[in-house]
């Protein structure tokens, strides 16, 4: 019993971190589900460190639109 409470516990101390990270990235919180997962982990980790995150592209859009003068 005691090694299913350490297991959960490790779930829970990987997945909520990761799935409120895939949210603040602009990411389904889903995509955090992949951070257990032993490669995909890694991979997801390259994703997040070289992809253009979702948020940056709508900042990007917003920045580019004239302002207007009031």
């Amino acid at each position: 019993m005691p090694i299913l409470v350490w297991l959960a516990l490790a779930v829970v101390a990987i997945l909520l971190p990761a799935c409120r990270i895939c949210i603040k990235a602009g990411y389904p919180s889903w995509a955090g589900v992949f951070a257990m997962v032993p490669v995909l982990n890694v991979l997801l980790l390259w994703f997040f460190a070289f992809s253009k995150w979702p948020l940056e592209r709508q900042l990007a859009t917003l920045q580019a639109r004239p302002t207007q003068a009031t």
